[in-house]
């Protein structure tokens, strides 16, 4: 699923800056959700072939920490020198003033997520005007939230993302019906949320992990389906060996059909809901997706390229802001607000997809050698 990896990637990079295709794209939420599917998938798909809990831990750890680590470096250091030379400090400015806006312990509290990606989604419920920490129910309309400090604002799908690493374990033990039953009580706390409180916005819609987990568990249903009849979906495979263009073509297609879709549909129905039900159908095409292009070594080496598009995209959008417009390079400070060039979201694209390349085969393949020695010698010899 190389192909509709790299193209949600690309969607958050349109999200955050401008459109990078003639086509309607998926929005950024809906591109994060999707995702979390295809995680739920692949370590439905993975997990028993670890040794045990440790050693998928500390698989999960490295693949995700390491690559961060190495982006964050970057976000801070070349910050840091334009800070030092221009005097324009990009993400490391809201750092000089946190005590005219801010206090302490949520700074600090701040710091901490940047360095360990923990937590990054529950600051986006925080704000902190320097007399502690208070509850928000829009991170939009508060005015000191504390995920200005966040370096790589985008990764708190990734904090996300590892808290449901951590129940995997335990969600791989649980039958077909205990999954459907915390996936139907998570739908139903979204819908009271959404209805009751009247909190259907950002960041109830997307970022809230309670809810979230209920896009991972559809990707685990999808796994054990394409397990259950993995002889019949292997005649995908076979077929999509000999037609890669046809289904790297297919899967665009169906891409911009579905986002069509969702804005017709939006056109009558809420679109909080249109866009609810339309992320959580693509569980009923993951196991054919997966099956045209599990044995495309090509497919694999372009999804390879989304974690790193995903870390660095954002940085790049607030660097080439700074030299198209020579305007303030702090993108987290106003991302909404901004009147970005019409060229930032395709130069942008390139260049995310450019670094993540060159880091791949060379910082990140490295890494991933690491990752695999430590897995080797975690797990037992039989």
């Amino acid at each position: 699923m190389g192909i509709l990896r790299i193209y949600l990637a690309l969607c958050v990079v349109a999200a955050h800056s401008t459109r990078i295709a003639f086509w309607p794209m998926h929005t950024g939420h809906e591109a994060v959700q999707i995702f979390f599917m295809i995680s739920g998938f692949y370590m439905e798909l993975v997990y028993d072939k670890y040794a045990g809990v440790r050693e998928f831990y500390t698989s999960r750890a490295l693949r995700i920490f390491l690559p961060y680590w190495v982006v964050l470096a970057i976000v801070a250091g070349v910050s840091a020198l334009l800070g030092w030379l221009s005097g324009n400090w990009a993400e490391l400015a809201p750092f000089g003033h946190f005590r005219e806006t801010n206090g302490v312990a949520g700074v600090t509290l701040a710091g901490i997520s940047n360095v360990t990606i923990l937590l990054q989604d529950a600051l986006m419920f925080f704000n902190d005007s320097g007399g502690g920490r208070a509850f928000t129910s829009d991170f939009r309309a508060a005015a000191n939230p504390l995920w200005y400090f966040l370096l790589i604002p985008q990764a708190w799908s990734i904090s996300v993302e590892l808290q449901f690493y951590l129940m995997v374990p335990l969600l791989a033990k649980l039958r077909d019906k205990w999954l459907v039953t915390i996936l139907l009580l998570s739908m139903a706390a979204r819908l009271y949320v959404y209805e009751g409180l009247g909190w259907k916005h950002d960041p109830w819609t997307s970022r809230f992990t309670p809810f979230e987990i209920s896009f991972f568990l559809l990707g685990i249903l999808a796994c054990r389906f394409w397990k259950r009849r993995r002889s019949r979906f292997d005649r995908l495979a076979v077929y999509g060996e000999s037609n890669r263009i046809l289904r790297y073509s297919g899967i665009v297609v169906f891409c911009i059909a579905s986002k069509l879709v969702v804005i017709g549909l939006s056109q009558w129905l809420d679109r909080a809901y249109v866009d609810l039900a339309m992320s959580a159908s693509w569980a009923l095409v993951l196991p054919a997706l997966f099956s045209l292009s599990r044995k495309d070594g090509l497919d694999r080496w372009i999804g390879e390229l989304s974690y790193p598009v995903y870390l660095v995209h954002f940085f790049i959008i607030g660097l080439l802001e700074l030299a198209l417009h020579q305007g303030l390079l702090n993108f987290a400070a106003e991302p909404l607000s901004r009147q970005l060039n019409p060229w930032t979201g395709t130069l942008a694209a390139v260049l995310s997809i450019s670094v993540a390349i060159v880091l791949n085969h060379t910082v990140f393949a490295g890494l991933e050698k690491l990752r695999h020695r430590k897995i080797a010698a975690a797990t037992p010899s039989q």
